[in-house]
């Protein structure tokens, strides 16, 4: 059977790609992604389109026939030396793959190993100055390509969309008031060593010597207590990874930084899945403390008035009766949740039930 694949971005491998360790063999993921890719690529009966969008759809099932809007990379396989045009490039802006940690060129390649091999251009930054063209005679770049269009007909769709994270709001926990603060994926770009840091958990700079995970950011919200969200909803749902993510990160950085004073914040551990539970006991042996607070009274996040750390984080400790604790902290961690990727267009043009 022949598969078209339609990528939405220049580069394949998506989020997994963004990731250091993966559950349960703890291997990179950029080597399981790898021979993926290569498997893909190699097959002549894939056919394969990035920075594609899909623009209208007509027929039925066995007989689809689907319009492809294709935006220009820049950058052509002619182009001699694509760093130097990296290089050259002027414009800068915040890098999504390593989610708004580090900047990046407009002209750019979104991590070691991508396929394409190939830069592309980020058009919502560039500036179409020229600087890049001026390596090597303006020859493989293409600062004046207009999108084209092709007709991809086949029998069957598979809408494979993916999600998004929780869209955190100003100030929730802290987050966007205080640099300390900070998601559980950002945290997994900081350990990835080909990440901005290198590797290194550090706050502009300063080393981190104590952190903490807040469960249930977005998910498990309670009306009255928590904000709608921008379509009048809130997340009454698990989002079922969540927990065991953080038990996997939190065993991560207790191996690889023993003397890390490690504190979880939660409503409720939920970890789903096979020997999932297995990660709970084993942070726990490591020394990780476990804070369960009360969801009728949120933990709230402030400076350190005293100034030993950065954060204080003040709650309600319900597995000791309730007491009010503060803890102290370099970072704290955000567990956001996950939600679904609006797809109401394809939706809509595929006239599918949701």
């Amino acid at each position: 059977i022949e598969v078209t694949l339609i990528e939405s971005t220049p580069f394949l491998g998506g989020r997994l790609a963004q990731l250091h360790r993966i559950y349960p063999t703890g291997q990179r993921a950029r080597d399981v992604l790898g021979p993926l890719i290569r498997e893909v690529t190699t097959d002549p009966k894939v056919t394969i389109y990035t920075n594609a969008q899909l623009d209208q759809a007509t027929g039925f099932i066995g007989d689809f026939r689907t319009t492809i809007r294709i935006t220009p990379r820049g950058v052509t396989p002619e182009c001699a030396d694509p760093q130097a045009a990296i290089d050259a490039c002027p414009e800068e802006c915040l890098d999504q793959f390593n989610l708004g940690l580090s900047k990046r060129k407009a002209m750019y390649l979104a991590y070691d190993g991508c396929y394409p091999a190939l830069p592309a251009i980020d058009w919502r930054t560039c500036t179409k100055c020229g600087a890049c063209a001026e390596v090597g005679s303006g020859k493989g770049i293409g600062l004046e390509e207009l999108p084209q269009q092709i007709e991809v007909r086949s029998g069957a769709i598979v809408l494979a969309v993916g999600l998004n994270t929780y869209p955190r709001r100003h100030g929730e926990y802290g987050f966007g008031e205080f640099p300390e603060v900070i998601t559980l994926h950002q945290l997994n770009r900081l350990m990835d060593p080909t990440g901005p840091t290198g590797g290194k958990i550090a706050i502009d700079g300063r080393p981190v010597r104590s952190v903490g995970f807040m469960h249930c950011v977005g998910s498990l919200q309670r009306k009255g207590i928590h904000r709608p969200m921008r379509d009048g909803k809130i997340n009454e749902y698990c989002s079922r990874v969540c927990c065991t993510t953080t038990m996997h990160t939190a065993a991560e950085l207790k191996e690889r930084f023993p003397g890390m004073h490690v504190y979880d914040f939660h409503e409720d551990i939920r970890t789903y899945g096979r020997r999932h539970e297995g990660y709970y006991d084993r942070v726990c042996q490591q020394g990780v403390t476990f804070i369960r607070f009360d969801p009728l009274r949120p933990p709230r996040v402030e400076r350190d008035p005293r100034g030993a750390a950065p954060l204080v984080v003040r709650t309600f400790d319900r597995l000791t009766c309730g007491e009010e604790i503060e803890v102290p902290l370099d970072m704290l961690v955000l567990a956001t949740g996950l939600v679904a990727r609006d797809m109401s267009k394809l939706v809509d043009m595929y006239r599918v039930s949701v």
